[in-house]
Protein backbone atom coordinates (compact mmCIF):
# COMPACT_ATOMS: atom_id res chain seq x y z
CA UNK A 1 0.00 0.00 0.00
CA UNK A 2 1.30 3.44 -0.90
CA UNK A 3 1.28 6.09 1.83
CA UNK A 4 1.23 9.82 1.23
CA UNK A 5 2.58 11.81 4.16
CA UNK A 6 1.78 15.50 4.58
CA UNK A 7 4.63 17.16 6.42
CA UNK A 8 3.56 19.74 8.94
CA UNK A 9 5.00 23.21 8.41
CA UNK A 10 7.28 23.84 11.37
CA UNK A 11 8.43 27.14 12.75
CA UNK A 12 11.28 28.01 10.41
CA UNK A 13 12.81 30.46 12.83
CA UNK A 14 13.21 27.76 15.46
CA UNK A 15 14.50 25.08 13.10
CA UNK A 16 18.08 24.07 13.91
CA UNK A 17 20.17 22.27 11.31
CA UNK A 18 21.76 18.87 11.92
CA UNK A 19 23.46 17.30 8.92
CA UNK A 20 21.80 14.06 7.89
CA UNK A 21 24.90 12.46 6.37
CA UNK A 22 24.23 8.77 5.64
CA UNK A 23 21.07 7.85 7.51
CA UNK A 24 22.21 4.23 7.62
CA UNK A 25 25.37 5.13 9.51
CA UNK A 26 27.63 4.32 6.55
CA UNK A 27 31.19 5.49 6.17
CA UNK A 28 30.58 7.65 3.13
CA UNK A 29 28.34 10.27 4.67
CA UNK A 30 30.85 13.09 4.83
CA UNK A 31 28.66 14.94 7.32
CA UNK A 32 29.25 17.83 9.66
CA UNK A 33 27.19 19.44 12.38
CA UNK A 34 26.25 23.06 12.79
CA UNK A 35 24.01 25.14 15.00
CA UNK A 36 23.19 27.55 12.18
CA UNK A 37 19.52 28.25 11.60
CA UNK A 38 18.37 26.79 8.28
CA UNK A 39 15.38 28.83 7.16
CA UNK A 40 14.54 27.02 3.93
CA UNK A 41 14.73 23.42 5.00
CA UNK A 42 12.67 21.04 2.90
CA UNK A 43 9.17 20.30 4.19
CA UNK A 44 6.47 18.94 1.90
CA UNK A 45 4.39 15.88 1.07
CA UNK A 46 6.01 12.50 0.71
CA UNK A 47 4.72 9.49 -1.16
CA UNK A 48 6.31 6.22 -0.09
CA UNK A 49 5.48 2.57 0.37
CA UNK A 50 7.63 1.46 3.26
CA UNK A 51 8.78 4.28 5.53
CA UNK A 52 7.26 5.76 8.62
CA UNK A 53 6.51 9.48 8.74
CA UNK A 54 9.63 10.14 10.81
CA UNK A 55 11.86 8.15 8.43
CA UNK A 56 10.41 9.88 5.37
CA UNK A 57 10.97 13.30 6.94
CA UNK A 58 14.55 12.35 7.76
CA UNK A 59 15.21 11.36 4.14
CA UNK A 60 13.71 14.64 2.90
CA UNK A 61 16.28 16.45 5.03
CA UNK A 62 19.30 14.65 3.58
CA UNK A 63 21.98 16.86 2.08
CA UNK A 64 21.35 15.89 -1.54
CA UNK A 65 17.59 16.48 -1.47
CA UNK A 66 16.36 19.83 -2.88
CA UNK A 67 13.40 21.68 -1.46
CA UNK A 68 10.42 19.58 -2.47
CA UNK A 69 7.65 21.11 -4.53
CA UNK A 70 4.80 19.10 -3.04
CA UNK A 71 1.24 19.56 -4.31
CA UNK A 72 0.99 17.28 -7.35
CA UNK A 73 4.52 15.93 -6.91
CA UNK A 74 5.46 12.71 -5.18
CA UNK A 75 8.75 12.08 -3.39
CA UNK A 76 9.87 8.51 -4.08
CA UNK A 77 12.50 6.90 -1.85
CA UNK A 78 14.47 3.90 -3.07
CA UNK A 79 16.55 1.83 -0.70
CA UNK A 80 19.09 -0.93 -1.31
CA UNK A 81 20.50 -3.33 1.25
CA UNK A 82 23.95 -2.27 2.38
CA UNK A 83 23.83 1.37 1.29
CA UNK A 84 20.51 2.50 2.71
CA UNK A 85 19.00 5.24 0.56
CA UNK A 86 19.92 4.40 -3.02
CA UNK A 87 18.41 7.51 -4.60
CA UNK A 88 15.29 9.65 -4.34
CA UNK A 89 13.08 11.10 -7.05
CA UNK A 90 10.49 13.84 -7.32
CA UNK A 91 7.74 12.79 -9.72
CA UNK A 92 5.12 15.12 -11.19
CA UNK A 93 1.86 13.21 -10.87
CA UNK A 94 -0.08 15.32 -13.41
CA UNK A 95 2.66 15.58 -16.05
CA UNK A 96 3.69 11.96 -15.38
CA UNK A 97 7.30 12.99 -15.62
CA UNK A 98 10.37 12.95 -13.43
CA UNK A 99 11.38 16.36 -12.07
CA UNK A 100 14.74 15.26 -10.67
CA UNK A 101 16.62 12.45 -8.96
CA UNK A 102 19.12 12.97 -6.14
CA UNK A 103 21.78 10.65 -4.77
CA UNK A 104 25.21 10.47 -3.15
CA UNK A 105 28.50 9.18 -4.54
CA UNK A 106 31.42 7.98 -2.44
CA UNK A 107 34.28 5.63 -3.26
CA UNK A 108 37.16 4.94 -0.91
CA UNK A 109 37.64 1.39 -2.25
CA UNK A 110 35.51 -1.28 -3.89
CA UNK A 111 34.60 -2.51 -0.41
CA UNK A 112 33.71 0.99 0.82
CA UNK A 113 31.72 2.53 -2.01
CA UNK A 114 28.14 3.02 -3.12
CA UNK A 115 29.33 3.28 -6.74
CA UNK A 116 31.29 0.05 -7.20
CA UNK A 117 30.83 -3.43 -5.84
CA UNK A 118 29.56 -6.81 -6.94
CA UNK A 119 26.64 -5.60 -9.03
CA UNK A 120 26.23 -5.91 -12.79
CA UNK A 121 24.19 -3.88 -15.26
CA UNK A 122 20.57 -5.04 -15.30
CA UNK A 123 19.50 -6.72 -18.53
CA UNK A 124 16.19 -8.33 -17.69
CA UNK A 125 12.70 -8.20 -19.14
CA UNK A 126 11.10 -5.71 -19.13
CA UNK A 127 14.14 -3.61 -19.87
CA UNK A 128 12.57 -0.56 -18.18
CA UNK A 129 10.22 -1.80 -15.46
CA UNK A 130 7.53 0.09 -13.62
CA UNK A 131 8.67 1.56 -10.32
CA UNK A 132 7.65 -0.82 -7.54
CA UNK A 133 6.93 2.19 -5.30
CA UNK A 134 4.54 3.87 -7.75
CA UNK A 135 0.98 3.00 -8.75
CA UNK A 136 0.39 2.49 -12.48
CA UNK A 137 -2.20 5.28 -12.50
CA UNK A 138 0.64 7.83 -12.29
CA UNK A 139 2.37 6.54 -15.43
CA UNK A 140 1.33 6.94 -19.05
CA UNK A 141 -0.63 3.95 -20.32
CA UNK A 142 2.36 2.84 -22.41
CA UNK A 143 6.09 3.44 -22.64
CA UNK A 144 6.22 6.27 -25.17
CA UNK A 145 10.03 6.19 -25.32
CA UNK A 146 9.91 3.21 -27.65
CA UNK A 147 9.90 4.20 -31.32
CA UNK A 148 10.18 7.90 -30.48
CA UNK A 149 13.76 8.40 -31.62
CA UNK A 150 14.80 9.19 -28.03
CA UNK A 151 16.77 7.02 -25.61
CA UNK A 152 15.57 5.96 -22.20
CA UNK A 153 18.03 8.40 -20.62
CA UNK A 154 19.07 7.37 -17.11
CA UNK A 155 19.10 10.26 -14.65
CA UNK A 156 20.84 8.20 -11.97
CA UNK A 157 23.26 6.25 -14.20
CA UNK A 158 23.49 2.49 -14.07
CA UNK A 159 27.29 2.90 -13.82
CA UNK A 160 26.86 4.93 -10.59
CA UNK A 161 25.06 2.05 -8.89
CA UNK A 162 27.07 -1.12 -9.40
CA UNK A 163 27.16 -1.70 -5.64
CA UNK A 164 24.68 -4.56 -6.01
CA UNK A 165 22.23 -5.98 -8.52
CA UNK A 166 19.27 -4.62 -6.57
CA UNK A 167 20.77 -1.10 -6.44
CA UNK A 168 21.42 -1.24 -10.19
CA UNK A 169 17.97 -2.61 -11.02
CA UNK A 170 16.29 0.42 -9.47
CA UNK A 171 18.12 2.75 -11.87
CA UNK A 172 16.15 1.16 -14.73
CA UNK A 173 12.76 2.16 -13.31
CA UNK A 174 10.75 4.37 -15.67
CA UNK A 175 10.67 6.98 -12.91
CA UNK A 176 14.44 7.36 -13.39
CA UNK A 177 14.16 7.98 -17.15
CA UNK A 178 14.02 11.10 -19.30
CA UNK A 179 13.91 11.17 -23.13
CA UNK A 180 17.35 12.00 -24.55
CA UNK A 181 18.64 11.96 -28.10
CA UNK A 182 21.24 9.22 -28.48
CA UNK A 183 23.88 11.73 -29.58
CA UNK A 184 23.27 13.80 -26.45
CA UNK A 185 22.97 10.83 -24.09
CA UNK A 186 26.13 9.13 -25.31
CA UNK A 187 27.98 12.40 -25.86
CA UNK A 188 28.03 15.43 -23.60
CA UNK A 189 25.69 13.97 -20.95
CA UNK A 190 27.62 10.72 -20.71
CA UNK A 191 30.90 12.63 -20.43
CA UNK A 192 29.50 14.70 -17.58
CA UNK A 193 28.55 11.51 -15.77
CA UNK A 194 32.05 10.10 -16.33
CA UNK A 195 33.52 13.29 -14.86
CA UNK A 196 31.42 13.01 -11.69
CA UNK A 197 32.56 9.41 -11.22
CA UNK A 198 36.17 10.52 -11.65
CA UNK A 199 35.68 13.24 -9.03
CA UNK A 200 34.16 10.74 -6.60
CA UNK A 201 37.13 8.38 -7.02
CA UNK A 202 40.00 10.85 -7.44
CA UNK A 203 42.77 10.67 -4.86
CA UNK A 204 46.11 12.50 -4.89
CA UNK A 205 48.89 12.24 -2.35
CA UNK A 206 46.70 10.25 0.00
CA UNK A 207 43.97 12.93 -0.03
CA UNK A 208 40.51 12.32 -1.45
CA UNK A 209 39.11 15.03 -3.72
CA UNK A 210 35.67 14.24 -2.29
CA UNK A 211 34.56 12.27 0.72
CA UNK A 212 31.06 12.52 -0.74
CA UNK A 213 29.44 14.05 -3.79
CA UNK A 214 25.80 15.07 -3.39
CA UNK A 215 24.19 15.09 -6.84
CA UNK A 216 20.85 16.31 -8.22
CA UNK A 217 20.09 15.71 -11.90
CA UNK A 218 17.11 16.21 -14.13
CA UNK A 219 15.49 17.78 -17.15
CA UNK A 220 13.31 20.88 -17.35
CA UNK A 221 9.60 20.05 -17.19
CA UNK A 222 8.09 22.91 -15.15
CA UNK A 223 7.98 25.78 -17.68
CA UNK A 224 6.58 25.38 -21.20
CA UNK A 225 9.44 27.47 -22.61
CA UNK A 226 11.85 24.82 -21.29
CA UNK A 227 10.03 21.87 -22.89
CA UNK A 228 11.31 20.72 -26.30
CA UNK A 229 8.25 18.69 -27.30
CA UNK A 230 5.76 16.09 -26.10
CA UNK A 231 5.94 12.62 -27.59
CA UNK A 232 2.45 11.65 -28.81
CA UNK A 233 1.27 14.79 -27.05
CA UNK A 234 2.07 13.16 -23.70
CA UNK A 235 5.64 12.34 -22.66
CA UNK A 236 7.67 15.52 -22.02
CA UNK A 237 11.05 15.92 -23.72
CA UNK A 238 13.06 18.51 -21.73
CA UNK A 239 14.77 21.30 -23.66
CA UNK A 240 17.54 21.53 -21.06
CA UNK A 241 19.28 19.10 -18.72
CA UNK A 242 21.17 19.98 -15.57
CA UNK A 243 23.31 18.64 -12.74
CA UNK A 244 23.85 20.27 -9.35
CA UNK A 245 26.90 18.98 -7.48
CA UNK A 246 27.88 19.56 -3.85
CA UNK A 247 31.32 18.26 -2.88
CA UNK A 248 32.28 17.51 0.74
CA UNK A 249 35.84 16.72 1.74
CA UNK A 250 37.69 16.58 5.02
CA UNK A 251 38.70 20.24 5.16
CA UNK A 252 37.52 22.15 8.21
CA UNK A 253 37.05 25.76 9.19
CA UNK A 254 34.94 28.62 7.96
CA UNK A 255 37.66 29.72 5.52
CA UNK A 256 37.07 26.44 3.62
CA UNK A 257 33.27 26.54 4.04
CA UNK A 258 33.77 23.51 6.30
CA UNK A 259 34.89 21.40 3.35
CA UNK A 260 32.00 22.18 0.99
CA UNK A 261 32.07 23.51 -2.56
CA UNK A 262 29.36 23.44 -5.24
CA UNK A 263 28.90 23.84 -8.97
CA UNK A 264 26.32 23.03 -11.63
CA UNK A 265 25.97 22.04 -15.27
CA UNK A 266 23.33 23.48 -17.60
CA UNK A 267 23.21 22.17 -21.17
CA UNK A 268 20.70 22.50 -23.99
CA UNK A 269 19.28 19.19 -25.18
CA UNK A 270 20.40 19.03 -28.80
CA UNK A 271 22.70 16.97 -30.96
CA UNK A 272 26.24 18.05 -31.64
CA UNK A 273 26.95 19.62 -28.26
CA UNK A 274 30.76 19.79 -27.80
CA UNK A 275 31.72 17.22 -25.17
CA UNK A 276 35.41 17.95 -24.67
CA UNK A 277 35.88 20.87 -22.28
CA UNK A 278 32.85 20.43 -20.02
CA UNK A 279 33.66 23.56 -18.03
CA UNK A 280 31.92 25.56 -20.79
CA UNK A 281 28.62 24.29 -19.32
CA UNK A 282 29.56 24.99 -15.70
CA UNK A 283 27.65 27.65 -13.74
CA UNK A 284 27.00 28.42 -10.09
CA UNK A 285 24.24 26.59 -8.29
CA UNK A 286 22.56 29.95 -7.63
CA UNK A 287 22.36 30.55 -11.39
CA UNK A 288 20.93 27.06 -11.90
CA UNK A 289 18.31 27.82 -9.25
CA UNK A 290 17.27 30.90 -11.22
CA UNK A 291 16.96 28.85 -14.40
CA UNK A 292 14.99 25.96 -12.86
CA UNK A 293 13.14 27.45 -9.88
CA UNK A 294 14.49 24.60 -7.73
CA UNK A 295 16.14 25.29 -4.35
CA UNK A 296 19.12 22.93 -4.32
CA UNK A 297 21.02 21.89 -1.19
CA UNK A 298 18.50 23.64 1.05
CA UNK A 299 19.44 21.37 3.95
CA UNK A 300 22.86 22.99 4.31
CA UNK A 301 23.22 25.64 7.02
CA UNK A 302 22.27 28.93 5.38
CA UNK A 303 25.69 30.55 5.76
CA UNK A 304 27.42 27.64 4.00
CA UNK A 305 24.67 27.31 1.40
CA UNK A 306 24.93 30.98 0.44
CA UNK A 307 28.71 30.85 0.26
CA UNK A 308 29.04 27.77 -1.93
CA UNK A 309 26.00 28.27 -4.16
CA UNK A 310 26.69 31.86 -5.16
CA UNK A 311 30.22 31.34 -6.39
CA UNK A 312 31.75 28.99 -8.91
CA UNK A 313 35.48 28.81 -9.49
CA UNK A 314 36.98 26.53 -12.11
CA UNK A 315 40.22 26.41 -10.13
CA UNK A 316 38.83 24.37 -7.21
CA UNK A 317 37.50 21.56 -9.41
CA UNK A 318 39.61 18.78 -10.83
CA UNK A 319 38.96 19.35 -14.54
Amino acid sequence: MKIKYSFLIVSLFALVFVSCGDDEGGTGGGSSRSSNVNANRSVTEVYTSSLSYADALNVAQRMEVPKLKGNNNFFIIHRATGIGVNFVTEWDMQKKSQRWSAYTMYHFSNSNSNIAGNGTRYSGNPQYPMDEDMSEEYYWTQDYFWGSGFDHGHVVPSADRLYSNSANYQTFYLTNMQPMSNNFNCGVWGNMENLLRAWAKFQSGGNKFADTLYVVKGGTIDAEAQILKRISGKLIVPKYYYMAVLCKNNKTGAENNYGYKAMAFWVEHKDGQPSGDLSRYAISVAELEQKTGIDFFCNLPDNIENAVENTYSRNVWNW
